[in-house]
């Protein structure tokens, strides 16, 4: 039985590990995960521009793969991965307004934001691939039936708790859970799939059809 078949990434400990451990299907559920949450920070918490916000969200995920994973690797596995990203994010944030000489909007600098070394640029082709998973996550999300897209919608775009989802579309928790993992997975699959017809027409550049960087291939 493959890891795939094996693996669960129901929970954010599980999925960060498997991520580390090179599971290539984890990491685009990793960032079919959270894409929505760092574009929330830095359109919410900061009103970033969507050219400026898209850099930084490129920027974010190249460097939660930097150096080994090495910022995956420093979270402890306590409670929800998104209350360690968030400070990750909002720092970078900050980093874009010191280095543009500009102060960050009133109130908007979070006390949880740390010093964290991401000030290396990403390479062209690292914001290429990054921003070709965000868009093909996107597209798959468009092709979802309209259950799907409200579940998607409900938890991704809006952070709706599980009892919140499940009261609203008439399920139970632990059903919610279920159906999450599952669309979470079909995305990810969805996404890979696209990476590798692309592979076979030559239409992209190798950084985008090589996956996550860092991420083993299969």
């Amino acid at each position: 039985m493959s890891r795939e078949a094996k693996a669960d990434y129901s929970t954010d400990r599980e999925l960060v590990r498997a991520v580390i451990d090179g599971d290539r299907l984890a990491a685009e559920i990793f960032v079919v995960r959270f894409t929505r949450y760092v574009h929330s920070i830095l359109h919410r918490d900061f009103e970033l521009s969507k050219e400026i916000a898209e850099d930084l969200y490129q920027e974010v995920f190249v460097r939660l793969w930097d150096d080994d994973y090495r910022r995956l690797r420093n979270w402890r596995g306590e409670g929800d991965f998104a209350g360690y990203l968030g400070p990750i994010v909002r720092n970078l944030a900050l980093e874009h307004f010191r280095r543009a000489g500009r102060d960050p909007l009133p109130d908007r600098d979070s006390p949880e934001a740390r010093d964290d070394p991401m000030d290396l640029e990403p390479t062209p082709e690292e914001q290429a691939a990054v921003d070709e998973r965000r868009r093909a996550v996107e597209r798959a999300v468009e092709g979802l039936d309209e259950r799907k897209r409200e579940l998607y919608r409900r938890r991704f775009v809006e952070g709706q708790k599980h009892r919140e989802i499940a009261e609203a579309m008439g399920m139970t928790v632990r059903h919610v859970g279920v159906k999450l993992l599952r669309l979470e997975r079909q995305l990810a699959r969805l996404v890979g799939e696209r990476n590798k017809n692309t592979e076979l027409s030559g239409k992209e550049p190798a950084a985008v059809r090589s996956g996550p960087p860092g991420a083993s291939s299969e």
